[in-house]
């Protein structure tokens, strides 16, 4: 028998914060009253848009907050998978083996950065606060942990179910196993972003300090010894993923 279930899991914000004091920043002349964002410079476009950011502006004098530039970042996932069983009977007992197939996958995966009021400016692109979170949208988008997510849910496998005589596969209990399955690799993957974010502040002192190779450091995330580092929990699961070409080449 096939079946088909379309489940969604709710996102999970994640943070990355500036600790740095940006008011001292003097490439930013606060705007006062609308403004409208500047078109992003080159170096930005692509990032705006795989990340889809946004900006939300706070006043740090009606809401001060101990660190002013912030991104917050959410891991959705909407999937479609089908299941397939077959009854075998073993000595009188009845026993239902089930077979799940991922058949669809969407992450959603925005990125919005909060910073004060006073980085309303035309200047706003060239202010290097802002120029650091955009490090953590480009972490954020990288494109290995989707393929780890993907690769890791097909591989989700689901308990057989003993059957008493006439009693049919309980449909609730399948969709219950593989969507907490799911969940449980979710958060592990997004743990791991996490734990990349964490990574990224320390060695940038939260943006206080350049990275002296950006693309060295970007490449370095998400792989096998990355993840050892993090102690991600299905590392030997992901192995073949991890040596193949299009992993490596993905980022």
């Amino acid at each position: 028998m096939l079946a088909l279930i379309q489940v969604a899991l709710e996102s999970i914000s994640l943070h990355s914060i500036c600790l740095a004091d940006p008011f001292q920043d003097s490439a930013a002349e606060s705007v006062v009253g609308e403004f409208a964002l500047p078109a992003a410079p080159e170096q930005f476009v692509d990032l705006v848009e795989r990340g889809k950011v946004e900006f939300e502006f706070y006043d740090h004098k009606k809401d001060p907050r101990k660190f002013p530039a912030e991104t917050r970042f959410e891991f959705s996932l909407t999937f479609e998978y089908r299941y397939t069983f077959d009854i075998r009977e073993t000595n009188g007992q009845r026993t239902a083996v089930i077979k799940p197939r991922l058949s669809d996958l969407k992450i959603d995966s925005p990125n919005k950065i909060f910073l004060p009021t006073t980085f309303r400016s035309e200047k706003i692109w060239s202010i290097w606060v802002v120029a650091h979170e955009f490090e953590h949208v480009r972490l954020n988008c990288d494109a290995r942990p989707r393929l780890l997510t993907e690769y890791l849910l097909k591989q989700i496998k689901i308990m057989d179910q003993t059957l008493a005589a006439g009693e049919s596969v309980d449909k609730d209990k399948i969709e219950e196993s593989y969507s907490a399955s799911v969940k449980v690799i979710r958060d592990e993957v997004v743990r791991i972003i996490q734990a990349n974010n964490d990574y990224l502040d320390e060695v940038t002192r939260h943006g206080a300090k350049k990275l002296e190779d950006p693309e060295a450091f970007f490449a370095e995330l998400y792989t096998a010894e990355n993840l050892a580092k993090h102690e991600f929990a299905y590392l030997d699961d992901a192995r073949t993923l991890l040596q193949s070409r299009i992993y490596r080449e993905n980022k």
